[in-house]
Formats: structure tokens, sequence, C-alpha cells
């Protein structure tokens, strides 16, 4: 009889201790899921700021025409990486929602038949587009970080600039 009430005992304090470590479980998931939720991709530096001020780089579409100062000044500049996982995969949204947007600009970046594939397609729904070098002169102008990255200009003052578009 004793030992069956010491295995009563034994199985109770194995239960309690099982429930204060999920207690525990749960706190720091809690935590961790708060921590997750206040970083922000938008806190990245993926391009430059906002209220900073592009200056003009002469720069030539995909079929040769130059990219004039009124049009650098005033557009939605995006920057897609024949390398870069996320780019492959938004470029699709990009070709559907570009005809319904102002004036854009796309810069592949690349040299390789990824690249080529991006630029077709961007420049089949008649985007802008320009092609550069990995850290060619468009990416310094703006500081771009990362890929993708979208860059809203007004005057050559960046109105919007992050991962994703200005919704």
């Amino acid at each position: 009889m004793t030992l069956v009430w010491l295995a009563i005992v034994a199985i109770g304090i194995v239960t309690i201790l099982n429930l204060i470590l999920i207690v525990g479980i749960v706190r720091r998931l809690r935590e961790h899921t708060d921590k997750l939720a206040s970083l922000q991709l938008g806190d990245i530096q993926i391009a430059a700021r906002e209220g900073d001020t592009v200056s003009y780089e002469l720069a030539t579409d995909t079929t040769g025409t130059v990219i004039g100062p009124d049009l650098f000044a005033c557009a939605q500049w995006t920057f897609f990486s024949e390398d870069c996982p996320a780019c492959k995969e938004g470029i699709f949204d990009y070709i559907k929602g570009a005809r319904a947007r102002g004036p854009e600009i796309a810069v592949i970046v690349g040299t390789g038949k990824a690249a080529d594939d991006m630029v077709a397609q961007v420049s089949a729904v008649g985007v802008t587009t320009t092609r550069e070098a990995m850290g060619g002169p468009l990416q310094k102008a703006f500081s771009v970080a990362g890929f993708p990255a979208f860059v809203d200009l007004d005057n050559g003052v960046v109105q919007h600039s992050g991962f994703r578009r200005n919704s």
C-alpha cells in the first residue's frame, strides 16, 4: 500500500514540475513573439532614407535612351537583383501593377541569363528599364544595400524607401 502512495506522490511531483516547465516555456515564447513583432523590416536601412536627396546620375535605359533629369527626379525606382530569391518571386507582382502606377524605372542588377530574363519581363510591360553590374552608379546614388529595394522620388527627394512598395 505504501508503494502505491509513493507512486502517486511521484507522479504528482512530476506533473507539477511538468506544469512549471510548460508555463516557463509559454512565457518565454510570448516574450520572443513580442520581440519579433517589434522588429520591422522598415527599420532596416535598405536604400536612401526618406527626406534624403538623390542627385541626378546619368543613366540610359536598355534601348540606349538617356533617362532625363525630369524622369529621374520624379519616378518610382525599383532595384532587382538576379541573385535575389525575393526579387525572382516578386517581379511578377511588380509587373502586374506596373501599368497602374506613375513613372517607373526598374534597375536590374546582374550580368547573367537571369538578369536578361528580368529585363525582358519588365521591359515588355512598358517600364523604363536599366541594367547595371553589382555596385553600379545608380545603386551608389540611391545607397542601395539590399534587394528588392523600392524608392519613390519627388523632385529628387526620397518620399519612401524599403523592401516593399509604398501602398
